[in-house]
């Protein structure tokens, strides 16, 4: 009848209160916390998607530096998403541009993945030549969870990978906060860069 309002209910669960390591493991709460899936980064497995010989072995004797030694390379976004298929990884180095399949299309079919599977948030950092204003904003648009840009600085992908690793003697860094997500904004964003991906 006009005049009535509707009745709704629905069921939340929520972790006990009182130990923070059970509420950490759950799965709501480590969505929304990164910190809550953070590993130490010597026991942590990378995923590197990079089709540039050269960019491979430079990052994987970064990684080395760090102390991270599980380190698997792939050369295009296609063989990216099915390594991540089969195995379990800490988070992905993704390079934008590659052949095959972009990065941007594969993180595309990674979170589609997370999303219709009830998986974890894989932390996927952008590797890109692209020093273009709004780079990083699209990559934060397209899926990604952090950005650096080409040529690589040691010192700052160690920054980067301690928001999502825990290293050695260092409080991990905290975990790049994203913009709020504004549905216009990121079409425009995407908009800019549509003709050049053709």
């Amino acid at each position: 009848p006009e005049g009535l309002g509707s009745r709704f209910w629905f069921i939340v669960s929520f972790p006990v209160a009182g130990s923070d390591a059970a509420a950490r493991r759950h799965p709501a709460i480590r969505a929304l916390d990164p910190a809550a899936q953070r590993t130490a980064a010597t026991a942590s497995r990378i995923l590197v998607a990079e089709d540039y010989s050269l960019n491979q072995a430079f990052i994987r004797k970064l990684l080395a530096r760090m102390g991270i030694e599980q380190v698997d390379i792939v050369d295009n976004g296609k063989s990216a998403v099915e390594a991540i298929r089969r195995n379990s990884y800490a988070a992905v180095l993704m390079d934008c541009h590659m052949p095959v399949m972009s990065g941007f299309d594969a993180v595309h079919k990674i979170r589609e993945r997370e999303t219709n599977e009830k998986l974890p948030h894989l932390p996927i950092i952008a590797i890109t030549a692209d020093a273009l204003p709004g780079t990083r904003e699209r990559c934060l648009a397209e899926g990604m969870d952090d950005y650096i840009s080409k040529p690589i600085d040691a010192r700052q992908l160690k920054d980067i990978m301690a928001r999502w690793l825990v290293f050695p003697g260092e409080p991990p860094a905290a975990a790049p906060v994203k913009p709020r997500f504004d549905a216009n904004h990121a079409i425009e964003v995407l908009k800019q860069y549509s003709d050049s991906d053709e």
